[in-house]
């Protein structure tokens, strides 16, 4: 089966082919991978997690696109690893200093498909512990302003992050993972 690039109709941050496949044209959405992090304050008990406003989702029925999500970046810079990257994003998005090394990266390391029926992107998923010595309490918005970003951070208990709809499939994964990992480790105190 040959897969043949008819043309690239878009090339800009996001790139988008026209590809011939299974005897059929195609758009296909090129992407850099990303990573998406959850990160747990132990000291808290708690989980972070930011708001921001995403144009791709302003929509008639919502009209600011805020979304609330887990830290995430793409892998756009030469030679950082997920963990750089998300430790970079963790301060830049949510004012948390996280080392590499404190950065587990689940799937054994291997990246998931987004939405592999439109695109090739391929998505990390990371969890982090941190304190409150790793927190930057002094701040209120993060992310850069010239890239027009406006984030917030918020602090959700556990019983909150249960209860939350999540937004993005990012969270909603990242989610689920955490809490059957903390009922997994309650089960072995028991």
């Amino acid at each position: 089966m040959t897969t043949k690039i008819a043309r690239r109709v878009w090339d800009g941050f996001f790139k988008v082919d026209v590809v011939n496949f299974q005897g059929r044209n195609w758009e296909v959405i090129k992407a850099t991978p990303a990573i998406c992090l959850l990160l747990y304050n132990k000291t808290r008990d708690n989980v972070i997690l930011i708001t921001q406003s995403r144009a791709s989702m302003i929509s008639a029925k919502k009209q600011t696109g805020i979304m609330t999500e887990v830290v995430a970046g793409r892998l756009d810079k030469d030679g950082w690893t997920p963990q750089q990257i998300a430790s970079n994003e963790a301060w830049h998005e949510a004012g948390v200093k996280i080392l590499t090394e404190k950065i587990f990266l689940l799937n054994n390391g291997k990246p998931v498909a987004s939405s592999a029926g439109i695109t090739n992107e391929l998505v990390y998923y990371g969890y982090g512990e941190i304190t409150d010595d790793d927190v930057d309490f002094g701040k209120a918005i993060f992310g850069d302003p010239k890239e027009g970003e406006r984030i917030t951070r918020h602090f959700f208990t556990i019983e909150e992050f249960e209860n939350h709809v999540c937004d993005t499939l990012s969270t909603f994964a990242l989610k689920y993972w955490f809490l059957h990992k903390r009922f997994l480790d309650n089960q072995t105190k028991k």
